[in-house]
């Protein structure tokens, strides 16, 4: 009985991690692609699944991504490096379901049953507009500071691979909210993975930015060092 409790204890604790070791490879891996270093983002990919299966969207990004980016660059052996890339993260994550067998499963299927469930129920609306307002108020601020200048204003900030990106994740994230719709229980938990990969974006993005240059860029040398010494 007792090595029943510490096996229990133990699998109680390993549960516990899950959810930030999730956080900090989903974190890796948007930093890795925003910073085009595919093979470390395939790495951390496979990593992360082996946390949550739900780290596959990063990857159906990328995915997205790099099939878009092939259509507007010209190096094809380039493009299918970069595909095969994406292997190594589903084999991983369904080969070691295929190996545990007694996992509980992490794929749900399609039912009308389970559409009608989620837009009926009143908790299943509430968070998931609770978890989309954030963005839907910045978004909003943004039209209304800048007005008819917002779109002009976006694609000047923005070069036309990080707009790629950020459609590529906005896919495929709109993609795993719309499978919780069909499949699962619709909730905010669907949502707040984009927000966790939009951070590291954010950051990459804003390099060139007086905000980064003046407060961010000193704050980080101040405590984790200058990095070009």
């Amino acid at each position: 009985m007792n090595q029943c409790c510490n096996q229990s204890k133990t699998g109680s604790r390993c549960g516990r991690l899950k959810l930030p070791v999730a956080i900090i490879f989903l974190t890796a891996a948007s930093y890795l692609l925003a910073k085009k270093r595919f093979l470390l983002f395939s790495l951390a990919a496979s990593i992360g699944v082996l946390a949550r299966e739900a780290l596959l969207v990063i990857v159906l990004a990328y995915l997205i991504y790099v099939i878009s980016s092939s259509f507007s660059e010209s190096h094809p052996n380039h493009s299918l490096y970069y595909l095969l890339l994406a292997v190594p993260p589903i084999f991983i994550c369904f080969a070691v379901r295929l190996y545990f067998a007694d996992l509980p499963t992490f794929f749900w299927y399609p039912s009308l049953q389970k559409i009608f469930m989620n837009i009926s129920r009143p908790i299943s609306l509430a968070t998931s507009l609770a978890t989309i307002f954030p963005l839907l108020l910045v978004m909003s601020s943004g039209c209304f500071r800048e007005k008819n200048h917002f779109i002009s204003k976006v694609t000047e900030r923005f070069s036309k691979k990080d707009l790629r990106l950020l459609a590529s994740l906005t896919i495929a994230f709109t993609s795993l909210l719309l499978y919780s719709v069909f499949s699962a229980f619709m909730s905010g938990r669907f949502i707040w993975p984009f927000y966790v990969s939009l951070i590291p974006i954010a950051v990459v993005s804003s390099q060139n930015t007086r905000l980064f240059k003046n407060l961010l860029s000193p704050i980080a040398n101040f405590c984790f060092g200058d990095g070009n010494r």
